[in-house]
């Protein structure tokens, strides 16, 4: 079974997510939620989630610094960053520091999730 975390500040959006898909279905378990980037790096340590869903733009710390965070400590888990931002040099960085993908927010929908989330799951070996 996939272990999905969920970092987002706004608590609609993280319960949106977490609530609005079928999550058994797909194979997947959410394992915990995260209100920021360093609650997000205790939540990495404590639940060890093959697939982390954060947004980009959080207080304390944000989800590229997080994400940079998580690299330097050797997690391999897959990212799927939630962003408003469309500028390519943006999305560009994102890639740069090892996302999967990235959904644009406030337009995030099931449809869009759902298929992001199975893009994901299949690059995750012995999924």
């Amino acid at each position: 079974m996939l272990k999905v975390l969920v970092i987002d500040d706004e608590t609609v959006v993280r319960r949106g997510i977490v609530l609005g898909v079928d999550w058994a279905a797909m194979g997947c378990v959410v394992v915990g939620e995260a209100a920021n980037g360093q609650e997000g790096l205790l939540a990495v340590e404590r639940y060890s989630p093959n697939l982390i869903i954060t947004d980009v733009r959080m207080p304390k710390m944000d989800g590229i610094e997080m994400l940079q965070e998580l690299r330097r400590r050797r997690c391999r888990a897959h990212v799927i960053l939630l962003t408003a931002y469309s500028d390519f040099e943006y999305v560009k960085s994102i890639f740069q520091h090892g996302a999967v993908d990235y959904i644009l927010k406030p337009t995030l929908n099931q449809q869009e999730l759902l298929a992001t989330l199975c893009k994901a799951a299949g690059q995750i070996p012995d999924f």
